[in-house]
């Protein structure tokens, strides 16, 4: 570790220290607190888990806000905005679904463009993160998580965000939202519109990407009983990155470059709608069209050597839910139907080029006022799946909640157990099983995950505790799997593998005056039967930290200046396919933000992201990214 990564990590491990330390002493002081004879306040706790929400070398994206989130690892390619997947409890890429309102938004070919969400983060409520129970109702295809959001209510406001930085760095963002353009008998009509590019040379050698994003939105709405949103955005990618998919010892026995190539269009129409019916009962509608074209190259200067995969896949369909009260019992309701197909030029070698897909998921519950001011919270449902190329798949969801309203605060317990499901992608059913770095099987089963937790959740005033024990099995979990005994460049096919996942999460969190901490430790074990003869590893299975803690900061002592900090440690599992055997590191992001008092609306920021140039490799034997910084320019009018 070089001392740049040494004061990076002294500087995270302070930051913690003094984090935990000032939210676990708020956290005495809530607690010993006496219970007044008044009623309990409502309120929300609304402190973010991250600080850095933008990037120092690109556009804002919906990736941007989880690159040090406690809940979903980024496991990134070049530059999370450019490609990255998100592993949520340890799962696999695979296992994570991303829902805009009521549907979720996927890919059929690959979990690896399952973020590429062309949607601008700002026409969007901030994103959260549904696993267990949660997952298994609204979740879609996904059985370790989903990165959920909605539309948000339209404001008046412009923004542009230029910046410039190091390796040619330049980002330039519009982002613009009128509210009321028109206002009628249905509702008040809004429009947003957004522009953004960004280019770069990276931080390794041909490592560019190039960025470019168009989105308009019209939003009408009728005071806050319902809204109705109408989206079209495009967006385009090209990057390069070494050794994106293939090792370094491919490359020496060959006469390749290392210089790997993506080229990503991806357009997406949604429609969503959202009403509150009654004081008791709300509905919400998603549906949309998405069409994504990608081009991939093993070796961009030698394309006559290997023709470049071509694929296009297009999704469409959607999703609805709603829920109704009838006094102390509530009923609630999650279906989604959707459509895919393929269209490739390498992607050939299946059963089948295209599907449909649906899911059905209830529940019911009644909450039951107990002794002492609790309220005992049960509920019950079941979900299924179904598919015209397998048979359905029907699970259990249940869980318990025990909670209770103080005067300041409230505190819940809760215990939990539910099933959901999901198939494997065109990818890993339709390549060439006999030839490849990366073979198929179209053999593939669908897989089957079960979720059992507990947990205990407290809040009050700006202060917020989460914590869980968990216990995930996912049974013929799709992956590719290999030796460990051979070379390091050997082919991984994909298989079924099952996979039992043990976990704990604690989360902190305090706003204090001009200081916001928030502090995150997880712990994951896994158990792996691959039941394949001489196979003993996956590839993206076994890429996961065994321990990490994030930690971030927020200052704002003057009014004019804020601090905002993120810190990452993380005691990586070990992996042959990794070219370091460290498997400790530190990562960190850090920014200084100044508003021009001179000029009303203008903000002058410095971000530095990899603070420490950790060299990292978040996919085995992928090159991490090196530090980036970048001179920010913000005007809000």
């Amino acid at each position: 570790m070089n001392i740049r990564s040494k004061i990076s990590g002294l500087f995270a491990l302070g930051l913690t220290l003094v984090g935990t330390v000032f939210s676990l002493s708020n956290l005495t002081l809530a607690q010993d607190q006496p219970e007044q004879n008044e009623e309990p306040l409502e309120f929300t706790v609304s402190v973010p888990r991250s600080a850095n929400q933008e990037p120092a070398a690109a556009i804002t994206t919906l990736a941007s806000a989880f690159r040090y989130d406690p809940i979903v690892d980024l496991q990134v390619r070049g530059l999370a905005e450019a490609q990255s997947d998100a592993s949520i409890r340890g799962g696999t890429f695979d296992m994570t679904g991303i829902n805009i309102g009521a549907a979720s938004i996927y890919d059929p070919q690959s979990g690896h463009y399952t973020l590429d969400i062309p949607i601008p983060p700002s026409f969007l409520s901030p994103a959260s993160v549904m696993t267990g129970a949660e997952n298994a109702i609204a979740g879609f295809n996904s059985t370790a998580g989903t990165i959920f959001s909605g539309f948000a209510p339209a404001e008046n406001w412009n923004i542009a965000r230029i910046g410039i930085g190091d390796y040619r760095t330049n980002i330039q963002e519009v982002n613009t939202d009128s509210a009321k353009v028109l206002e009628g008998d249905l509702g008040d009509l809004a429009i947003g519109t957004s522009f953004g590019h960004t280019s770069t040379n990276g931080s390794r050698q041909f490592g560019d990407q190039d960025i470019y994003r168009y989105a308009a939105r019209a939003q009408l709405s009728g005071n806050s009983s319902r809204q109705t949103d109408l989206l079209y955005t495009y967006q385009s990618k090209d990057f390069h990155w070494p050794n994106s998919y293939a090792p370094q010892e491919l490359y020496g026995l060959t006469d390749l470059s290392t210089v790997e190539s993506q080229s990503l269009d991806t357009a997406l129409a949604l429609l969503n709608h959202r009403a509150k019916l009654s004081s008791t009962a709300n509905l919400e509608f998603t549906g949309y069209y998405k069409r994504n074209h990608n081009q991939y190259a093993v070796d961009d200067f030698n394309n006559d050597l290997f023709n470049s995969d071509r694929s296009t896949t297009k999704v469409f369909g959607g999703g609805l839910q709603g829920l109704k009260q009838f006094g102390a019992t509530y009923v609630g309701l999650n279906t989604q139907v959707y459509g895919d197909n393929i269209k490739s030029n390498s992607l050939t070698f299946g059963n089948y080029d295209s599907r449909t897909l649906a899911k059905v998921s209830t529940y019911v519950g009644h909450k039951i006022n107990l002794a002492d001011g609790f309220v005992l919270d049960p509920n019950l449902g079941l979900s299924c799946d179904k598919s015209d190329r397998t048979a359905e798949s029907i699970a259990p969801i249940s869980k318990i909640n025990l909670f209770k309203k103080h005067t300041l605060s409230e505190s819940n317990f809760y215990a939990e157990y539910s099933g959901s499901s999901q198939l494997p992608g065109y990818a890993a059913l339709n390549k060439d099983p006999e030839t490849g770095l990366f073979r198929g099987n179209k053999s593939l089963k669908r897989q089957h995950s079960a979720n059992s937790e507990v947990g205990y959740q407290y809040q009050r005033e700006e202060f917020l505790l989460n914590s869980t024990l968990f216990y995930r099995k996912d049974d013929d979990l799709s992956d590719w799997t290999y030796s460990s005994t051979t070379q390091t460049f050997a082919e991984a096919t994909a298989h079924n593998i099952n996979v039992s996942t043990r976990g704990a999460e604690l989360f902190a969190a305090i706003a204090k005056g001009y200081l916001t901490f928030a502090n995150s430790y997880t712990l994951l074990d896994k158990d792996v039967n691959y039941g394949i003869g001489g196979d003993d590893s996956g590839f993206y299975t076994q890429n996961y930290p065994t321990q990490r803690t994030t930690s971030s900061l927020i200052a704002k002592p003057l009014e004019e200046l804020e601090f905002r900090g993120d810190l990452e440690f993380r005691k990586q599992y070990q992996n042959v396919l990794r070219d370091s055997a460290d498997t400790s590191y530190f990562i960190s992001s850090v920014s200084v933000n100044y508003e021009v008092q001179e000029v009303t609306g203008l903000n002058l920021g410095l971000i530095v992201d990899n603070l420490g140039n950790e060299q990292f490799e978040e996919v085995p034997g992928v090159p991490g990214s090196g530090r980036l910084t970048s001179f920010i320019a913000n005007y809000v009018w």
